[in-house]
């Protein structure tokens, strides 16, 4: 059941379940025999291919736990979904904790954990949206981190999805995100912060119904690692994006490094307005800033499309509500846009800094080992700018870091 591919080496396993059946052993790992609910190997041609097998789960709602993962700075966890049915709710068991009391044994149900959940809406019938959802699971309390709901299939996505979770720590940031595959509508949702407390996996369904049983097929586990793509490197899987150097940052000639995003950049912003009364500007008496906050990643805000990092805190900046976005391109660079909220705490969207003429934010610098990018804002008139009243001029730097 376990392979290992050799154009990446981070495969660490896979299971078809093409064990025959119907059976109630599943088989090793899956510790079968402490798992809740009633799981089988089915033999059913409802599988992925022809004469295959699946892991069903037939009765309420279960949870099996059994494969584990080497000890590494990420992992990745997926399986094909089956027949999926509205109000179906699928789970991935993520870095489940050992029981102390149980060493070198799976974990038993209920342990300490992450849980990717699928939640299949009935959009077809009720406009009910599809979610997926992240928890953390400590001593039996789940606490929800973070969801997303989007439009599902108006009709019945048989033998085609399959369900994705990562975890990456690369940067120290405990990235999380789950997806569902072909959706119509972004379903990737990202979380920071969040760390496996142990190295087991395995599925649920969370379902909660006789009526509604669950059927998966392919459970893949991946350690986190390198592999090259049409020559260039890149991670076998990942939750951002990949950062690129070019020689004289020249997008079209050949990356000479790469590295992968971090879930947080920093964001530090110094500088100042100022009266020109002498060259440079006389800064005595002028308001001056230097700022430090967080971006983190985020996707589909504010609209179905954008994947980037933004300051979820609240920043003020001379009293006005201000928001940067950063968004990783095509090219692996980041671009950046800033906003700001004339009256706060109205409800009024965001308006943006529109760039050129009387203000010009230009990137100057870019890195990936270490990721930093480095940025001017020259503010030749301050028409529109809110910090710099009674002066004339402004100038900032603006530096990214991960």
């Amino acid at each position: 059941m376990s392979r290992r591919r050799c154009c990446c080496g981070c495969r660490v396993f896979y299971d078809r379940f093409d064990r025959g059946g119907p059976t109630q052993v599943i088989g090793d790992p899956w510790d079968d025999v402490n798992a809740t609910g009633e799981w089988w190997i089915d033999g059913s041609t409802q599988a992925k291919y022809p004469a295959d097998s699946a892991l069903y789960e037939v009765t309420g709602s279960g949870e099996i736990i059994g494969p584990s993962a080497p000890d590494g700075q990420g992992w990745s966890a997926s399986y094909d979904i089956i027949d999926e049915l509205p109000h179906n709710v699928y789970r991935i068991i993520f870095g489940a904790a050992e029981d102390a009391g149980r060493p070198g044994l799976p974990p038993l149900p209920g342990a300490d954990c992450i849980i990717a959940e699928f939640y299949i809406g009935d959009y077809d019938a009720t406009q009910e949206y599809s979610e997926i959802r992240i928890y953390t699971r400590s001593g039996g309390v789940e606490t929800l981190v973070k969801k997303k709901a989007f439009p599902c299939p108006a009709v019945n996505f048989q033998n085609g999805r399959r369900f994705h979770a990562h975890w990456l720590n690369t940067h120290g940031d405990n990235t999380f995100c789950a997806w569902v595959s072909h959706s119509a509508y972004p379903s990737l949702v990202v979380a920071t912060g969040v760390s496996p407390p142990g190295n087991y996996f395995g599925v649920a369904n969370a379902s909660g119904s006789a009526d509604l049983p669950i059927e998966i097929d392919d459970y893949e586990i991946e350690k986190a690692a390198w592999e090259t793509v049409n020559g260039e490197q890149v991670p076998c899987f990942a939750c951002t994006c990949v950062c690129y150097d070019y020689p004289n940052d020249n997008y079209e000639t050949t990356p000479t490094d790469r590295a992968l995003y971090p879930g947080v950049l920093t964001l530090r912003i110094t500088g100042s307005c100022c009266e020109p009364f002498m060259t440079p500007c006389d800064t005595t008496g002028c308001p001056s800033t230097d700022e430090t906050i967080q971006l983190e990643y985020e996707n589909d805000y504010p609209m179905v499309g954008f994947n980037g990092w933004y300051n979820h805190v609240r920043f003020f900046l001379c009293g006005y509500e201000f928001q940067f976005r950063a968004e990783c391109d095509a090219t692996g660079f980041l671009t950046l846009s800033i906003y700001w909220k004339p009256v706060p705490d109205l409800g009024l969207d965001w308006a943006d800094f529109v760039q050129g003429g009387a203000i010009s934010l230009t990137r100057q610098s870019h890195s990936c080992t270490p990721i930093r990018e480095d940025w001017k804002l020259v503010l030749r008139s301050l028409s529109g700018w809110p910090c710099c009243l009674g002066c004339t001029k402004g100038e900032y730097d603006i530096v990214i870091t991960g």
